[in-house]
């Protein structure tokens, strides 16, 4: 099979320094402030404490993987079928293939991976049961500030293959290597108010307040990734999209829990340039685009959008412990149980749109503009 790169950089240009200047990620809102400093200016401290948590299929056959470990199992072929890199394929190698159009280059595997190679299923990438960390698959951060106080936080993951669904007893369609998911946190002021999950139908907003939260930490979000498809819902069970009658659906359910933020790429978007995050011997440092190559970059438990005391941001718990606390309830070896779900009383900062936990939250409109 071979993926067309610059369909592969259009989604991940978030993960590689220089590449088009991530203009994807200008969505047009003028700046009502200067722009920041990039040897200054921290990733706000409210990214990771609210940061949206993931529960995984618990019968999940392909698991997050590290687009940096992913990249070296392909060569790169034209159109023709003729090699053009030579050597081991790194990451960082492919901003220099700029020059070729969309459909001229592809990255061709280097080995039959209808076999599920390890690189495929991700299947050493099942979160810790204690931190919820992924050792293996960080996650990437990219804060934007919209101005006038808005700030999105998108948080993407990747998936090396994605299992299409089945309709009515066939399939799977749509199966597809290198799969790219995400979710978005806005804030204005410093406060969550809208919660955004890429999910097939286009996915959907969701007022902050109505997502259900952590039992542990009722500041950070939850959301589940479906089986094989990994779209993004904000409840359990089945999820109907594109066709009518529940032909062609999504499933999610309570696996194992995955806190992105134990491990993640960092970086800072203000329109015209973006700042990746490293923290070194303990101390944050910031470097600005096309300074370092990806491989460099922070693949530390935390980041300098991360700070914390051992008990966590002030006033709660700290998310490590928080997550430990839940996940340590859920069983491994049988069905997830629901013991991680809000209970029925919910805390003065969550509205009365708040929900339980198998229950849809109401949508709040598109974040994504």
């Amino acid at each position: 099979m071979r993926l067309d790169l610059l369909l592969l950089l259009g989604v991940a240009q978030c993960a590689i320094e220089g590449v088009w200047g991530m203009s994807l990620w200008d969505l047009g809102r003028p700046h009502t402030k200067e722009p920041y400093d990039p040897e200054t200016t921290t990733i706000p401290d409210y990214v990771t404490r609210y940061a949206p948590l993931v529960h995984l299929y618990s019968e999940e056959t392909y698991w997050p993987y590290g687009i940096e470990d992913y990249v070296p199992h392909f060569t790169l072929q034209d159109g023709l079928h003729r090699n053009v890199s030579e050597g081991r394929l790194r990451l960082q190698d492919l901003e220099h293939y700029r020059r070729y159009g969309l459909g001229e280059l592809f990255l061709t595997a280097k080995d039959d991976f209808d076999n599920d190679p390890a690189w495929i299923t991700g299947r050493e990438n099942v979160p810790d049961i204690e931190t919820g960390r992924i050792r293996g698959a960080p996650a990437t951060c990219i804060v934007v500030d919209k101005g006038d106080g808005v700030v999105d936080a998108f948080w993407f993951y990747f998936y090396s293959f994605n299992l299409g669904p089945f309709v009515m007893g066939g399939g799977p369609y749509g199966n597809h290597i290198g799969d790219w998911e995400h979710s978005l946190v806005r804030f204005i002021h410093g406060e969550p108010h809208v919660v955004w999950m890429s999910a097939h139908g286009g996915g959907a907003a969701y007022d902050y307040a109505a997502m259900e939260k952590l039992s542990a930490d009722r500041r950070r979000p939850v959301i589940f990734s479906a089986r094989g498809t990994h779209a993004n819902y904000a409840s359990v069970g089945q999820h109907s999209h594109d066709l009518p009658f529940y032909m062609l659906s999504d499933f999610t359910d309570r696996g194992p829990l995955w806190d992105p933020t134990e491990n993640f790429l960092a970086y800072m978007y203000d329109g015209t340039r973006i700042a990746s995050f490293q923290q070194i011997r303990g101390r944050s440092s910031t470097r600005s685009s096309g300074a370092t190559s990806t491989a460099r970059l922070v693949r530390s438990k935390r980041t300098s959008c991360a700070q914390r005391s051992a008990n966590g941001p002030s006033g709660g718990t700290s998310s490590r412990s928080a997550a430990s606390a839940t996940r340590s309830r859920w069983a491994r070896a049988s069905r997830p149980r629901a013991a991680d779900a809000p209970s029925p009383s919910t805390t003065s900062s969550q509205s009365s749109s708040s929900t339980s936990s198998d229950s849809s939250p109401g949508a709040a409109g598109d974040a994504s503009s």
